[in-house]
């Protein structure tokens, strides 16, 4: 079966898609994604077939993106946001084309809920059509979110012929035949008022094979496990002051460590030899090595942060975001510290959440308990069942 996969974003957006796509691949299937200009090159080292959707433009989705996570009051302020997300109006009708052109060539659209078209694209042609969530248990958005998307997709469905739908971003870009959620039912049940063709399906993972240079092996043997810290993709206003918080956290604490991001050089900082800087590594190798994980608390990095074992310390970069959910999840499962968010940020309380998830046992306990749930599941297999089941059902192979 060829099908198609799309979706927007950053790599954390993506990253549940090529695991998807890696376990529907080694079953004969055949994904190819159709994807913004900004992600063609986390495609070509994922190694899947793509194809180019309409231009987007990476320093307005960074701009949107810093506007956020700098602003405490964004998830109240629909106003601002709508306007920010008005600007993206100009690319709709030229991707809505060639995602309609590209679904006449397969079998199957898969799609995550950053890609609002999706749905449009099932209900103009009638392709069989699977949506996937990754950061929500069917709530709704934000109040700001779900305004902001009304103003920007419920336009366009009018002017198309469509009737609107409410929350285009979460529950309104789901399939009406097929809705998956890659999330772990041991930290949250399927809810009793889901329709039927809602499923849970456990967290998407790949393990990818990774080989390590020689100075990040030399840094692992140097000592103690070292705390990750690893805080997305996402633009900060002032990067060099997180980085300098981090930096005497660590000291305070005590703690040798592993930064992803900040552009630090890898195997070192600053001749700083209980710090070592690392670029892009695959998170279900990395955090196997860590006392505690330090991050934003994006859907893709708490679920490898739960599967790890190890706890984590959350510092949501917005209320917009998934982060906040995600860590308010771990801190009631109790194998996270209370979040500390981005705007309240300092070394003295970071270097304590630090220090309690090293020392604290039951913290700990909760944590290894956690994971072994986490790994017992297998989210992507379950979730090609579901698919395979649905396409059948057509007909179709």
């Amino acid at each position: 079966m060829r099908l198609l996969i799309t979706n927007f974003g950053t790599r954390g957006d993506f990253e549940p898609f090529f695991a998807l796509a890696g376990e529907l691949e080694a079953h004969q299937h055949e994904p190819i994604f159709a994807i913004p200009e900004s992600a063609v090159s986390m495609l070509k080292q994922s190694g899947f077939r793509y194809a180019v959707i309409a231009a987007d433009d990476p320093e307005l989705r960074d701009k949107i993106n810093l506007s956020w996570s700098t602003n405490a009051d964004a998830y109240e302020a629909s106003g601002r946001m709508a306007e920010e997300f008005s600007i993206l109006q100009s690319y709709l009708p030229a991707a809505l084309k060639e995602l309609t052109n590209l679904s006449s060539t397969v079998s199957l659209l898969v799609s995550g809920p950053a890609q609002p078209l999706a749905r449009i694209v099932h209900e103009t042609t009638g392709i069989p059509f699977v949506s996937i969530q990754v950061s929500h248990f069917g709530g709704n958005g934000g109040p700001a979110i779900r305004e902001a998307g009304d103003k920007l997709v419920n336009p366009f469905r009018r002017k198309i012929g469509l009737p609107p739908v409410k929350d285009p971003f979460t529950t309104g870009a789901n399939s009406p035949q097929l809705a998956l959620y890659a999330m772990s039912r041991h930290l949250r049940p399927r809810p009793a008022t889901w329709p039927s063709h809602y499923q849970i399906t456990g967290f998407f993972f790949s393990d990818p094979a990774y080989h390590p240079p020689p100075e990040l092996t030399s840094f692992l043997k140097a000592g103690a496990p070292p705390v990750v810290v690893t805080l997305g993709s996402m633009p900060h206003q002032s990067p060099e002051v997180l980085l300098s918080i981090i930096l005497e956290a660590l000291t305070l604490s005590e703690s040798r460590a592993l930064i992803q991001g900040f552009d630090i050089p890898t195997g070192g900082l600053r001749d700083n030899a209980t710090v070592c800087g690392v670029g892009y590594l695959p998170h279900s190798w990395l955090f196997r090595f860590a006392s505690c994980v330090v991050t934003h608390g994006g859907a893709g990095t708490a679920a490898a942060v739960f599967r790890s074992g190890v706890p984590g310390v959350f510092i949501p970069h917005s209320e917009i975001y998934d982060q906040r959910y995600w860590s308010q999840l771990a801190y009631e499962y109790g194998c996270t510290v209370p979040a500390i968010p981005l705007q309240k940020l300092d070394a003295t309380t970071l270097a304590h959440a630090i220090m309690q998830c090293k020392e604290d046992r039951v913290l700990r306990k909760n944590a290894v308990d956690l994971g072994i749930k986490i790994r017992s599941e297998r989210g992507v297999d379950t979730a090609r069942q579901m698919i395979e089941t649905m396409i059948a059902s057509f007909g179709l192979s």
